[in-house]
C-alpha cells in the first residue's frame, strides 16, 4: 500500500508536467458550500482529476501561452484535522516531500536535473492578497531546456492546497503577468469570506 502510495504521489508530479491522469468531474462539498474553480483570462482550465486512492484527492490543470501549466491538487493524505494556513511542520513536511517526489523524478530520468533556487513563504495573491503559502521555487531541466518551477503548499478547509506552475525559465526580477492574474484569483478563491455556492 505505502509502495502504491508513493507511485501515486510520483504520477501527481508528473501529471503536472503534462501526463495525462484518471478524469472524473466533481465539484467538492465542503463545510462551506462548494468550491469551483474560477475561469481566469488568459488561461483554459480543465475538468478536475480524481485520483484512484480517495487520500490523493484531486487536481485541475490551468494552462496558459505565457503562463505555463499550473496544477492545483487538493487531498487530505486521510489526516483527521489539517489547519488553515501554513503554521507547523505538517506543511514543511509537506513541501518537503515534493521536493522528493522531484528528485525522484530526475532519478528515474523523467527530468534531467532539479536544482533548488528557494525556499520561502509568499502571499498567494501578492501585497493585495490574504492566503500565505510555503513556496519553493526549483530550476528543472527536460529535453536541455529550463523550466521554472513552483511548488506552493497550504492548509484550507482541512485539506492541503498544493499549486505546482511550471513554465519555460524567465529572467529573474521578470514579472510574469499571466501568473500574476491567476494566483490573484485563487488567492481570493481560497480567502475564507470570499464568496462560494452553497
Amino acid at each position: 500500500m505505502r509502495e502504491l502510495r508513493s507511485h501515486l504521489l510520483l504520477a501527481m508530479i508528473i501529471l503536472a508536467a503534462g501526463a495525462v491522469g484518471i478524469a472524473q468531474e466533481v465539484d467538492r462539498p465542503g463545510p462551506t458550500g462548494t468550491i469551483r474553480f474560477p475561469d481566469v483570462e488568459g488561461w483554459e482550465r480543465s475538468q478536475v482529476y480524481r485520483y484512484p486512492l480517495e487520500e490523493l484527492g484531486y487536481s485541475v490543470n490551468y494552462e496558459s501561452t505565457v503562463g505555463g501549466k499550473v496544477t492545483l491538487y487538493v487531498y487530505d493524505k486521510n489526516l483527521k484535522s489539517i489547519p488553515d494556513g501554513i503554521e507547523g511542520m505538517l506543511f514543511k513536511d509537506e513541501l518537503k516531500d515534493a521536493k522528493n517526489q522531484i528528485m525522484k523524478a530526475v532519478e528515474l530520468r523523467y527530468y534531467e536535473s532539479a536544482d533548488i533556487l528557494k525556499d520561502d513563504s509568499i502571499t498567494l495573491g501578492g501585497e493585495n492578497g490574504n492566503v500565505q503559502a510555503l513556496r519553493m521555487v526549483i530550476r528543472l531541466k527536460t529535453g536541455g531546456k529550463n523550466l521554472t518551477s513552483e511548488i506552493y503548499i497550504f492548509g484550507y478547509d482541512n485539506d492541503f492546497i498544493k499549486l505546482r506552475a511550471t513554465r519555460a525559465e524567465e529572467i529573474e526580477g521578470l514579472q510574469n503577468r499571466a501568473i500574476t492574474d491567476l494566483f490573484a484569483a485563487l488567492d481570493k478563491l481560497f480567502t475564507k469570506d470570499a464568496e462560494v455556492s452553497n
